[in-house]
């Protein structure tokens, strides 16, 4: 599989253009890498291309790459992108004949919140422009600029601002739950996207396949999995299918402007906490139900780990013993291998206390309202 490299950026505007090469480039693999780790050394060892985490994509590489493959090298004068066809010496390539294109520098003009096409003066064989790419500069130039322009162009074109909801199983909604639903839709003031057994596996994505132990658990626990599974590769909201008490604009908008803050959500209930040793810190956690999440961080990485490893673990006696019924459980003493609790609330509020400092808490409290 082609590789590219982008270095660890931890920032809202980072972490939504590396996603843009993740989404349009699903034939490549993306490897976030240390910013230590010269980019030479890298390409020479794998070959591939090398990003700027600040450079975002809007078009498969592999719609207009392929046109200038003759090339060795592709590369921009500022080195924020280049490209090695092969895993070889650069300086090898540079002093010989082999074809090497050098854009000019990267420049970008902002036009009623959409960016144009990137000037490549040096590439005329192109009919039609590959990529819109965005700069560190124009982002952090000016911090109104950033919230007036940038912000509102994340929230329309990345669809930051995305409630995630599932419904998988068998049992059909009752009407109550449904009215919790229609009134959670008008009142979050985002997009809420439902994803019932159909949709499931239209989101898996390529080197990411939904576990092979999913068919075997209750519908709890599916959802916990799909929960561990879209907060990491996906990010955005999520909230179970129950009546909320206000907006979430506030909270997506939070999350978004705070660049060294990875969740947001309510401030957690002490009866809902499931880890004792946890509820002597229940000022510092928030609740499972309702979440915003930045994708592809530390904390939703070891979420979405700890819930593989327990299916990994557990898959041979989910085979002989998969659930009977939508709520099972350990617990309830007919050979189902896992405990309530232990695909979310044993692991979750563990890590919430772990990066408590990456907490914001203003995504809206359920409401107390019949849904079931």
């Amino acid at each position: 599989m082609k590789n590219i490299f982008i270095p660890i950026e931890y920032s809202s505007i980072a972490e939504k253009c590396i996603e843009s090469w993740i989404f349009h480039n699903p034939s490549w693999k993306v490897n976030k890498i240390e910013k230590e780790r010269c980019k030479h050394n890298v390409l020479e060892e794998h070959g591939g291309l090398y990003l700027d985490p600040y450079l975002f994509c809007n078009k498969s590489l592999d719609d207009w790459l392929p046109k200038i493959i003759d090339a060795e090298i592709i590369t921009t004068e500022d080195g924020r992108f280049l490209y090695l066809k092969n895993n070889q010496k650069i300086s090898n390539v540079e002093s010989s004949k082999k074809k090497v294109i050098q854009f000019d520098s990267l420049f970008y003009i902002l036009q009623r919140g959409m960016y144009s096409k990137l000037l490549e003066q040096n590439v005329k064989e192109i009919d039609d422009q590959p990529v819109y790419l965005l700069s560190s500069q124009t982002f952090y130039n000016s911090e109104r600029f950033f919230k007036n322009s940038i912000l509102s162009y994340l929230y329309s074109t990345i669809q930051t601002n995305i409630i995630y909801m599932f419904w998988v199983g068998d049992q059909k909604m009752s009407a109550t739950r449904k009215i919790a639903l229609e009134k959670f839709k008008k009142m979050c003031g985002v997009k809420v996207i439902l994803i019932q057994n159909e949709d499931v596996t239209k989101y898996m994505l390529p080197g990411h396949p939904l576990h092979p132990a999913y068919q075997y658990l209750c519908n709890t626990h599916k959802s916990d999995y799909l929960r561990a599974y879209f907060m990491h590769f996906y990010g955005g909201g999520y909230a179970d299918i129950k009546h909320t008490t206000g907006t979430w604009k506030k909270g997506f908008y939070d999350l978004a402007t705070h660049n060294d803050h990875w969740i947001c959500g309510y401030q957690e209930l002490p009866c809902a906490i499931f880890v004792q040793e946890m509820k002597p810190f229940c000022h510092y956690l928030i609740g499972t139900a309702a979440i915003i999440c930045k994708p592809r961080t530390p904390l939703t990485q070891e979420w979405y780990d700890y819930v593989v490893k327990v299916l990994d673990e557990k898959l041979e006696l989910l085979k002989q013993n998969p659930a009977k019924k939508s709520h099972d459980a350990l617990e309830n003493g007919f050979g189902y291998p896992i405990k309530w609790h232990e695909m979310l609330g044993h692991i979750f509020h563990n890590l919430i206390f772990k990066y408590k400092n990456k907490v914001l808490y203003s995504v809206p409290q359920f409401s107390f309202e019949p849904y079931r």
